[in-house]
């Protein structure tokens, strides 16, 4: 018996059978569908910082110092404004004690620490010999990054001081206004 040999075209066609068949399995094989089923529940958490707890000042010194407004916290914020002194003498210092309180379910970090700059009336150059401190009430500094863990109150204390080593001497009441302090908390 003769062998018949293919042709070329004989060969072609079934290469082409052969890539077709291969990609139609290839095709089944990845258009299968998977199916994954699965709950997951995230519970929710309120966002809660704010300043409450704001005790009248104390006035120290020469004690000759005079709140013309008491400071005030902007509602459910951790802002503290509306704060004007008179000094009189250096020496003179006006104080307030707050607590900062994360009554959401949210760890949090401070991360933003802006105190205004003061403004004296009737001559700036006194500004020059003013402090103005913002710490917490145990004395230590505020720091970047400070964690203020949900549930967690510190107390916090606003200073501002008329340097007793200041040679800056008025024969009037400087009036210092400018004095809002703001935080920023940030998700931890």
């Amino acid at each position: 018996m003769k062998e018949k040999k293919m042709s070329r075209k004989d060969l072609t066609i079934v290469a082409l059978i052969a890539c077709i068949t291969s990609l139609s399995i290839a095709y089944a094989t990845i258009s299968t569908t998977l199916n994954i089923t699965n709950n997951l529940t995230v519970k929710a958490h309120d966002w809660d910082i704010h300043f409450e707890n704001l005790e009248q000042q104390n006035i120290t010194g020469n004690n000759t110092a005079n709140v013309v407004k008491s400071a005030k916290i902007q509602e459910d914020t951790t802002k503290i404004s509306g704060l004007e002194v008179n000094f009189k003498k250096p020496g003179d210092s006006v104080s307030y004690t707050f607590d900062v309180t994360n009554a959401g379910g949210i760890d949090a970090k401070l991360t933003s620490i802006t105190i205004g700059t003061p403004v004296c009336n009737p001559t700036s150059v006194i500004c020059n010999d003013i402090e103005y401190t913002l710490k917490y009430a145990n004395g230590n500094d505020l720091g970047m990054n400070d964690v203020l863990n949900a549930g967690d109150t510190v107390s916090l204390k606003l200073t501002i001081n008329y340097k007793l080593s200041s040679t800056q001497i008025s024969n009037t009441d400087i009036n210092i206004t400018g004095l809002d302090a703001i935080l920023v908390y940030s998700q931890k």
